[in-house]
């Protein structure tokens, strides 16, 4: 019998670009469109002013693109850089199963792996579905209990040390080794303890350092540094290793219509529904009650003090919605933390955790809103399937509308346009470097 680090060696020795399901093949582009244009709007947010900032002081003069900055940057920091500038706002894809944001971190490793080399799109794209196939399976085997709840850098790390592992030319043998390396390093995050104490950190998950430990663990086994890796054998049905390379995981990943976080869409969803059938102004509303799982409904804060307050606020969020008809990064700004409109819808919001709801959890984050106006009537919205989720998907062109709105205010819309074609067509780039240098240009 095999174990199930042989299963991993024998499923990148395997995987060739030839072999991969053309569905596959455009979610790859489609996830890489997504991260690129939350990196992209990342940089006009706090956090990746500073990020930007500290990048700045790491030059090198044949080092990584990061957006913004005209000179390269060493790899190691420009993928750090670029990790909590796609995770800033919150808008970045993910996985329910593994609970792992993963184009946020592997792409950013990807591009200090891909750039030196001058790598293909067709080879990029290959380290793509290698790194979430195997990140993705070793966030669903950290996070195979309810007892703690892992945050969603830590099994990214593993995408991002395979991925780049395998673009800088490790064996098989040699990629699990980084993946042990990975194993002792990865950023361990206990995601509920800042949520329940209403304070988010500004780097949140620590997305950028996943990018950053993922890549040094290749770079390590590069320079002969062992690991052990033990995660897959511990929970091998978790991983679910008997699927891989039959059944991807990569296009069971969520991407997200809202710059928030992820247990906040359902009832923004039903609230906009509810507007749209019913159109009231936000002084109408005289209440707005949301059941929701226990987890989600710890989202509660109605003050939020930073832009990433916001992105964890329900209230916050019902608010930006309810004044604005959206949630992006306008609504996520430092500048509307203090709009008087939506802190007094906010107010008006009452959370409540529903055992039913919360019974479902995580596989669905059914929700249910209930609207009070001023004059006594009352209008409800519920659902358990929340747009972007991999059954109930975002269209292509939801996901380029997306990438525009986000990227054009860094790029202009000549080049946002420009880079969008590329990357849709990028199986057919010779040279990485066509996508990612004029990214240096961007605002």
């Amino acid at each position: 019998m095999r174990s199930s680090n042989e299963i991993l060696a024998d499923f990148i020795a395997q995987t060739r670009f030839e072999t991969l399901p053309s569905a596959v093949v455009l979610q790859a582009k489609r996830a890489l469109l997504d991260t690129c244009g939350c990196i992209l709007a990342g940089l006009a947010t706090p956090l990746g002013q500073r990020v930007v900032a500290l990048s700045r002081q790491f030059p090198q003069s044949d080092g990584i693109t990061v957006p913004s900055i005209d000179h390269g940057v060493m790899p190691v920091m420009a993928a750090m850089a670029n990790g909590f500038l796609a995770n800033a706002l919150d808008a970045d894809d993910g996985h329910r199963q593994s609970r792992v944001h993963n184009g946020g971190i592997v792409f950013p490793a990807i591009f200090a792996a891909a750039q030196p080399r001058s790598c293909s799109g067709r080879d990029f794209i290959t380290a793509t579905v290698i790194g979430y196939e195997i990140g993705l399976r070793a966030g669903m085997a950290m996070n195979n209990s309810g007892d703690i709840y892992y945050g969603s850098a830590h099994g990214g790390t593993y995408s991002a040390a395979a991925a780049t592992g395998w673009l800088m030319g490790l064996k098989p043998t040699e990629i699990i080794n980084a993946l042990g390396i990975a194993e002792i390093q990865a950023p361990t995050c206990q995601l509920m303890g800042w949520i329940e104490a209403r304070q988010v950190p500004m780097i949140k998950e620590g997305m950028g350092w996943a990018a950053a430990t993922g890549y040094t663990a290749a770079l390590m086994t590069v320079h002969g540094i062992t690991g052990t890796l033990t995660l897959y054998d511990s929970y091998p049905d978790a991983a679910r290793l008997a699927e891989l390379g039959s059944d991807y995981e990569i296009l069971k990943t969520y991407f997200k219509p809202f710059a928030a976080c992820r247990w906040s869409h359902g009832p923004i969803e039903n609230l906009l529904k509810i507007l749209t059938d019913h159109p009231l102004s936000p002084d109408q509303i005289a209440k707005i009650r949301v059941k929701t799982p226990d987890k989600a409904s710890k989202l509660d804060t109605r003050n939020p003090l930073t832009p990433e307050d916001a992105q964890y606020s329900i209230p916050f969020a019902l608010g930006a919605a309810a004044v604005d008809g959206k949630v992006g990064p306008p609504q996520m700004s430092a500048a509307r933390l203090n709009d008087p409109e939506i802190l007094a819808v906010a107010a008006r919001v009452e959370i409540v955790s529903d055992p039913l709801m919360q019974a479902a959890f995580p596989e669905r984050v059914a929700t249910v809103v209930e609207i009070t106006t001023v004059s006594g009537e009352t209008f409800s919205q519920g659902n358990d399937q929340i747009s972007g989720d991999w059954d109930y998907p975002l269209s292509d062109q939801n996901l380029v509308d997306k990438f525009k709105a986000y990227a054009a205010p860094a790029l202009g819309m000549k080049k946002t346009d420009a880079l969008c074609n590329q990357i849709m067509e990028l199986d057919h780039i010779d040279n990485i470097n066509q996508l990612l240098k004029p990214l240096e240009f961007a605002q």
